[in-house]
């Protein structure tokens, strides 16, 4: 690797965050009732769906999680602004966002099912933060 290349925009990171964007798109799918939380096309198609067929009722299933994907964007660029110059701090501003998304997800693992939707919004928010930190 190049001494000048971040480690962030490495390629074996890239493919670590991949193959951990894809495993918590199958756990929310398979586990947590039936929605996608990582990069939120697969919710807008389902949601498209729903409302298509007039299950209004299933909309808010899919369409909570993409408004929390949009708040993680949100916060994850709040956190750049205010730590990428900081030098008071010994963390590199990513990697703030990584701990945050390793608790948060600690967190979802002892959700029971009955709290699928949060764990949803809570998945969703910490990808999109992920998604935002490690393009």
């Amino acid at each position: 690797m190049d001494k000048r290349e971040q480690m962030s925009e490495s390629f074996r990171l890239g493919v670590l965050l991949a193959i951990t964007g894809g495993f918590l798109d199958a756990y929310s799918y398979v586990a947590r009732g039936k929605v996608f939380a990582t990069a939120e096309t697969g919710n807008m198609v389902l949601m498209g769906l729903n409302i298509a067929q007039g299950n209004w009722q299933k909309v808010p299933h899919y369409l909570i999680p993409i408004v929390c994907y949009a708040l993680g964007v949100l916060v994850a660029e709040q956190i750049k602004g205010r730590y990428k110059n900081n030098t008071d701090i010994n963390m590199h501003w990513r990697q703030i966002v990584v701990a945050i998304e390793i608790v948060v997800l600690f967190a979802v693992g002892f959700m029971p099912e009955t709290m699928n939707m949060a764990a949803n919004i809570l998945v969703s928010f910490v990808c999109s933060m992920q998604v935002n930190a490690f393009r």
